[in-house]
């Protein structure tokens, strides 16, 4: 979770937050539905979907942190299925460091704002900067989400075929 930092208020700002919040509810609206998908096929699952409403984004650490927890044998694994769980453990760890980054950055630039240090440029940036983390915030998540349904089901990549093997770690790698 990331610190929610106050949004400094500019005129003319509010037009352009509500653009930026169509791509974010868009994204929103995929995680949602993924997860109530999700959410019937997880043993034990104490999540309740609310009909068309989907899933609240308030609920979506829990599911996450129970798809997570979810047992995955890795002892006599073969060869491939390790070398998916190191690409998958690769991805993790990237979007952890952009997370960081973000977090480092927002921070910075907001203390600068308090403290009026920002000329009119970076002032301007660093509005752009907050509108683009409202979309990044829900691609990241969506990509953990995939990241951990991608570990869930990291044993069947055993009877794929080798070409189906090499291609799915191919595209995982990139």
């Amino acid at each position: 979770m990331w610190p929610v930092l106050p949004v400094p208020e500019e005129p003319g700002q509010e037009a352009a937050r509500l653009e930026g919040n169509s791509e974010a509810f868009a994204c929103n609206s995929l995680i949602s539905k993924i997860l109530c998908e999700f959410c019937h096929h997880i043993p034990g699952s104490t999540c309740a979907v609310n009909g068309l409403d989907g899933l609240p984004p308030e609920k979506w650490p829990q599911l996450l942190q129970e798809l997570c927890s979810t047992r995955i044998p890795t002892l006599f694994c073969p060869r491939l299925v390790l070398e998916v769980l190191v690409v998958l453990r690769g991805i993790s760890a990237q979007c952890q460091r952009v997370s960081d980054q973000v977090v480092a950055s927002l921070q910075l630039r907001h203390r600068q704002w308090v403290e009026h240090r920002l000329r009119s440029r970076q002032r301007q940036n660093y509005l752009r900067m907050l509108s683009s983390v409202r979309l990044l915030s829900p691609v990241l998540y969506l990509i953990l989400l995939l990241l951990a349904l991608e570990l869930v089901s990291v044993h069947t990549v055993h009877g794929k075929s080798a070409q189906d093997r090499q291609q799915y770690l191919s595209t995982l790698r990139t």
